[in-house]
Protein backbone atom coordinates (compact mmCIF):
# COMPACT_ATOMS: atom_id res chain seq x y z
CA UNK A 1 0.00 0.00 0.00
CA UNK A 2 1.01 3.36 -0.61
CA UNK A 3 1.14 6.19 1.61
CA UNK A 4 3.38 9.18 2.24
CA UNK A 5 6.19 10.38 5.02
CA UNK A 6 4.62 12.51 7.69
CA UNK A 7 7.88 14.61 7.59
CA UNK A 8 9.34 14.75 3.42
CA UNK A 9 5.63 13.71 2.50
CA UNK A 10 7.79 11.09 -0.05
CA UNK A 11 5.90 8.37 -0.99
CA UNK A 12 6.54 4.99 0.74
CA UNK A 13 5.05 1.51 0.40
CA UNK A 14 3.90 0.23 3.61
CA UNK A 15 1.88 -2.68 4.66
CA UNK A 16 -1.78 -2.15 5.77
CA UNK A 17 -1.18 -3.28 8.73
CA UNK A 18 1.61 -0.86 9.77
CA UNK A 19 -0.61 1.66 8.50
CA UNK A 20 -3.24 0.70 11.09
CA UNK A 21 -0.77 0.58 13.92
CA UNK A 22 0.50 4.08 14.07
CA UNK A 23 -0.95 7.07 12.69
CA UNK A 24 1.56 8.91 10.69
CA UNK A 25 4.69 6.77 8.52
CA UNK A 26 8.04 7.71 7.90
CA UNK A 27 10.38 6.96 5.39
CA UNK A 28 13.59 6.88 7.97
CA UNK A 29 15.06 7.15 11.45
CA UNK A 30 15.65 10.53 10.58
CA UNK A 31 12.41 11.73 9.55
CA UNK A 32 10.65 9.88 12.60
CA UNK A 33 13.27 11.71 15.00
CA UNK A 34 12.87 14.83 13.57
CA UNK A 35 8.51 14.49 13.06
CA UNK A 36 9.35 13.88 17.45
CA UNK A 37 11.23 16.84 17.73
CA UNK A 38 8.50 19.32 17.68
CA UNK A 39 10.03 21.41 20.58
CA UNK A 40 9.45 24.80 21.65
CA UNK A 41 12.92 26.72 22.78
CA UNK A 42 12.26 28.20 26.44
CA UNK A 43 14.25 29.65 29.19
CA UNK A 44 15.79 27.79 31.86
CA UNK A 45 13.87 29.42 35.74
CA UNK A 46 17.12 29.16 37.08
CA UNK A 47 19.96 30.21 34.86
CA UNK A 48 18.09 31.74 32.07
CA UNK A 49 19.59 29.34 29.26
CA UNK A 50 17.40 28.31 26.33
CA UNK A 51 16.42 24.94 26.66
CA UNK A 52 13.77 22.82 24.45
CA UNK A 53 10.74 20.70 25.61
CA UNK A 54 7.85 19.27 23.53
CA UNK A 55 4.27 21.05 24.56
CA UNK A 56 3.53 17.71 26.91
CA UNK A 57 6.86 18.02 28.55
CA UNK A 58 6.44 21.96 29.98
CA UNK A 59 5.81 22.83 33.17
CA UNK A 60 4.64 26.10 34.82
CA UNK A 61 8.91 25.94 35.70
CA UNK A 62 11.32 24.47 32.96
CA UNK A 63 15.02 24.10 34.13
CA UNK A 64 17.65 22.98 31.29
CA UNK A 65 19.39 20.46 33.62
CA UNK A 66 18.57 18.84 37.22
CA UNK A 67 21.25 20.71 39.74
CA UNK A 68 19.63 24.07 37.94
CA UNK A 69 15.83 22.81 39.23
CA UNK A 70 18.03 21.73 42.67
CA UNK A 71 19.06 24.57 43.32
CA UNK A 72 15.80 26.69 42.55
CA UNK A 73 14.07 24.21 45.05
CA UNK A 74 16.65 25.09 47.11
CA UNK A 75 15.99 28.53 46.91
CA UNK A 76 12.60 29.15 46.58
CA UNK A 77 11.07 26.10 48.64
CA UNK A 78 13.06 26.91 52.04
CA UNK A 79 9.99 29.04 53.25
CA UNK A 80 7.07 26.19 52.13
CA UNK A 81 9.22 22.78 53.16
CA UNK A 82 10.58 23.89 56.73
CA UNK A 83 7.20 25.21 58.34
CA UNK A 84 7.06 26.17 61.80
CA UNK A 85 6.08 23.00 63.94
CA UNK A 86 7.32 20.32 61.60
CA UNK A 87 9.18 17.70 62.02
CA UNK A 88 12.72 17.49 60.36
CA UNK A 89 11.81 14.07 58.78
CA UNK A 90 8.63 13.22 57.01
CA UNK A 91 6.14 13.55 59.16
CA UNK A 92 4.01 17.01 59.87
CA UNK A 93 2.11 17.25 63.28
CA UNK A 94 -0.91 17.68 61.62
CA UNK A 95 -1.20 14.12 60.14
CA UNK A 96 -0.21 12.37 63.25
CA UNK A 97 -3.15 13.73 64.76
CA UNK A 98 -5.39 13.18 61.94
CA UNK A 99 -3.83 9.77 61.81
CA UNK A 100 -4.72 9.22 65.90
CA UNK A 101 -8.01 10.45 65.14
CA UNK A 102 -8.67 8.22 62.29
CA UNK A 103 -7.85 5.22 64.19
CA UNK A 104 -7.93 5.59 67.72
CA UNK A 105 -7.10 1.52 68.10
CA UNK A 106 -4.08 1.68 66.84
CA UNK A 107 -1.98 3.35 69.90
CA UNK A 108 -2.32 1.41 73.41
CA UNK A 109 -1.39 4.41 75.37
CA UNK A 110 -1.38 7.92 75.26
CA UNK A 111 2.63 9.01 74.84
CA UNK A 112 3.45 10.34 78.49
CA UNK A 113 6.24 12.48 78.47
CA UNK A 114 6.88 12.13 82.23
CA UNK A 115 8.34 8.20 81.63
CA UNK A 116 12.04 8.35 81.37
CA UNK A 117 12.51 4.91 78.78
CA UNK A 118 15.83 4.81 79.84
CA UNK A 119 14.58 3.55 83.32
CA UNK A 120 12.61 0.20 81.97
CA UNK A 121 15.79 -0.01 79.68
CA UNK A 122 18.57 0.03 82.41
CA UNK A 123 15.76 -2.34 84.35
CA UNK A 124 15.91 -5.08 81.56
CA UNK A 125 19.39 -4.72 80.87
CA UNK A 126 20.10 -5.88 84.69
CA UNK A 127 17.47 -8.21 84.17
CA UNK A 128 18.64 -10.33 81.20
CA UNK A 129 22.27 -9.65 82.10
CA UNK A 130 23.64 -7.50 79.08
CA UNK A 131 23.50 -3.97 76.82
CA UNK A 132 20.32 -4.40 75.19
CA UNK A 133 21.06 -4.00 71.34
CA UNK A 134 19.77 -0.92 69.20
CA UNK A 135 17.52 -2.95 67.53
CA UNK A 136 15.73 -4.33 70.71
CA UNK A 137 12.70 -2.24 72.51
CA UNK A 138 11.19 -3.56 76.15
CA UNK A 139 7.65 -3.96 75.75
CA UNK A 140 5.50 -3.33 78.84
CA UNK A 141 2.94 -6.54 78.91
CA UNK A 142 0.41 -4.96 80.48
CA UNK A 143 0.38 -1.19 78.57
CA UNK A 144 1.58 0.59 81.94
CA UNK A 145 4.71 2.38 80.90
CA UNK A 146 4.80 2.98 84.38
CA UNK A 147 5.14 -0.43 85.89
CA UNK A 148 8.64 -1.65 85.55
CA UNK A 149 8.30 -4.71 87.43
CA UNK A 150 10.66 -7.13 85.58
CA UNK A 151 7.29 -9.44 85.38
CA UNK A 152 6.15 -6.79 83.02
CA UNK A 153 9.16 -6.21 80.34
CA UNK A 154 9.78 -7.85 77.75
CA UNK A 155 12.42 -7.75 75.24
CA UNK A 156 11.94 -8.22 71.65
CA UNK A 157 12.70 -6.89 68.45
CA UNK A 158 11.46 -3.20 66.73
CA UNK A 159 9.64 -5.38 64.23
CA UNK A 160 8.43 -8.14 66.39
CA UNK A 161 6.83 -5.23 69.00
CA UNK A 162 5.59 -3.25 65.91
CA UNK A 163 3.80 -7.06 65.18
CA UNK A 164 2.72 -7.54 68.59
CA UNK A 165 1.24 -4.21 68.50
CA UNK A 166 -0.55 -4.02 65.50
CA UNK A 167 -1.88 -7.43 66.52
CA UNK A 168 -3.69 -5.60 69.73
CA UNK A 169 -4.54 -2.99 67.71
CA UNK A 170 -6.94 -5.18 65.56
CA UNK A 171 -8.33 -7.10 68.01
CA UNK A 172 -9.23 -3.72 69.81
CA UNK A 173 -10.66 -2.33 66.98
CA UNK A 174 -12.93 -5.40 66.32
CA UNK A 175 -14.13 -5.65 69.67
CA UNK A 176 -14.91 -1.89 69.54
CA UNK A 177 -13.05 -1.64 72.43
CA UNK A 178 -11.16 1.78 71.62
Amino acid sequence: MTTRCATCNKKIQRKPSQIKKTAHSFCCKDCKNEFQRTVIAIPCAWCGQQTYKSPSQQTTRNFCRQDCRLKWLGENNIETLNLPGHSAGHKAPHLTRLNRLRNPAGSLYQNDKSVDSTIYRRIAEKSIGRKLKSSEVVHHINGDRTDNRIANLQVMSKREHHKLHMKIAVERFRGGDY
